[in-house]
């Protein structure tokens, strides 16, 4: 049989080689930088898993925050890392930059978190959570709402709020520490022609982060001077600023005079430079048009050296936008599961000793081992493109979600079991065989078109993910048909 024949077969096992892909199992240990700042970003990658820092060996948090307490400010901080190029395919890297300041500090610039032993995210009560104590000064109710709405921005999902009484609050969730800029950045932002304030958080009327009715840019570009030429990726937003405040660029443009012309636009000899707690994090320039004129929509933005650090640096600028608080974590620790260590290992023992059971039950009713034995693979295969489209679409794994696979896995057994029934019931026919295949053909191909109109209409990813199995079960459900065809 030609591989064109057998095409059903060379696509299923494409789709259950991506899946495991997207599954990712690590075979390392470690941490990994979850989130980074300046001057950290100009070296190093999220993602990027530490093996040591200025020579001493990084493979617990603990070893990373012994490492960071003995580096002082305008320390030079020399971090090697393995960075992916490719899945399972990794590359040692060390870079060297100068730690900052940051609330008196050393800070230096890098956020880290546990190596995932896959890609697969699970919810609190399966893969227990991590609990920060936040000290806050001022309203709780307050704090709590702008750093909700804060990680709404930045894509952080999944955490809840506890008040803890003396200005406390604790948070539970499944990030890293990835949420600490979130919490702890006060918010205050300045923009400046020059030395000259030109407006605040307080002349907001609108921050830019949908994308509807506004601008948010992300693009690559060639970054020309004269010490340096790079390729740097751009993140701006929109901030429509009160009608007041954007005639302060009038005043703050009159004296500027034109520095450069590119094509039939020319820029000044200064640009408007944005800060937020007093850290700069990017420039726009200036047009000749817009010289002495009111100026109501700035494009708030910076610069990074890959397309996900400018994505990461989008998100949590425009999350920080969000509001002002004055908040900081004084603690965090380890919530257990609510289910225990083993219950994952039970669940997914338990769906394949279902698959199992069920491909038994054929080989009872057609008495043929080699269809048993293909039954047992497709059902093992369908498994892990699900489990691996969870990965993929991101999406967390709960007890309703373990249920909704065990649905899955009971269809496909049961569709196996219904059509060996009817061809040991009323003979081995190829009629009869096609017959009953066309009918489910017809259901399932009802129910793929009906939940691929809803992958666009709902925002979820039920839709999406029913879309995908329906399509590898129609592949399945063709190789299962094939063999029963075969033996008849």
């Amino acid at each position: 049989m030609n591989l064109v024949q057998r095409w059903r077969e060379i696509f299923l096992l494409v789709f259950v080689l991506l899946a495991i892909l997207f599954i990712h199992p690590f075979n390392t240990s470690g941490i990994q930088i979850s989130h980074l700042e300046e001057p950290a970003t100009q070296v190093l990658h999220i993602g990027d898993i530490i093996t040591s820092i200025n020579g001493a060996s990084v493979s617990t948090i603990e070893d990373f925050k012994s490492v960071a307490s003995d580096i002082n400010i305008n320390d030079t901080v020399t971090v090697s890392v393995l960075r992916e190029t490719f899945p399972y395919s990794y590359k040692q890297l060390t870079q060297s930059y100068i730690a900052g300041e940051k609330n008196n500090k050393t800070w230096i610039s890098i956020t880290v978190k546990e190596i995932q032993p896959t890609n697969i995210k699970f919810s609190y009560e399966l893969g227990g959570a991590t609990r920060y104590t936040i000290s806050v000064n001022g309203d709780l109710d307050n704090a709590i709402n702008t750093i909700s709405r804060r990680f709404s921005t930045g894509r952080i999902n999944n955490y809840y709020f506890e008040k803890a009484g003396n200005n406390q609050i604790y948070l539970y969730t499944l990030s890293g520490d990835e949420v600490l800029p979130l919490i702890e950045a006060k918010g205050e932002f300045v923009a400046k022609v020059g030395n000259n304030t030109f407006f605040t958080n307080d002349n907001f009327v609108k921050v830019c982060t949908s994308g509807v009715s506004c601008s948010i840019s992300l693009y690559q570009y060639l970054n020309q001077s004269k010490e340096v030429s790079q390729v740097l990726w751009r993140f701006g937003f929109d901030v429509t600023i009160k009608n007041e405040t954007s005639y302060n660029f009038v005043n703050l443009t009159k004296g500027l005079s034109i520095s450069k012309c590119e094509g039939d636009r020319c820029l000044l000899n200064d640009t408007i430079n944005y800060y937020l707690d007093d850290q700069y994090i990017g420039s726009e320039d200036i047009y000749s048009d817009f010289k002495g004129k009111p100026f109501p929509l700035p494009h708030v933005g910076g610069s990074k050296l890959t397309k996900g650090d400018a994505e990461q640096a989008l998100y949590t600028t425009q999350a920080i936008l969000e509001g002002r608080v004055d908040a900081s974590v004084v603690n965090s620790e380890k919530v257990n599961a609510s289910f225990g260590p083993d219950f994952l290992t039970i669940f997914f023992v338990s769906v394949a000793v279902l698959i199992i059971a069920g491909s038994v039950l054929l080989f009872v009713l057609l008495k043929d081992a080699v269809i048993t034995v293909i039954s047992i693979l497709l059902g093992l295969a369908e498994l892990v493109f699900v489990i691996g489209w969870l990965a993929v679409l991101n999406v967390l794994i709960s007890p309703i979600t373990l249920v909704g696979v065990i649905v899955m896995a009971a269809f496909t057994i049961g569709y196996k079991v219904f059509i060996a029934a009817k061809v040991k019931k009323e003979g081995a026919s190829r009629y009869i065989i096609n017959n009953y295949s066309s009918k489910l053909d017809k259901i399932l191909f009802i129910l793929l078109c009906v939940f691929a109109v809803a992958s666009f209409v709902i925002s979820s990813f039920i839709a999406p993910l029913l879309t995908y199995f329906l399509a590898l079960l129609l592949l399945s459900k063709g190789i299962f048909i094939k063999s029963i065809k075969i033996k008849t």
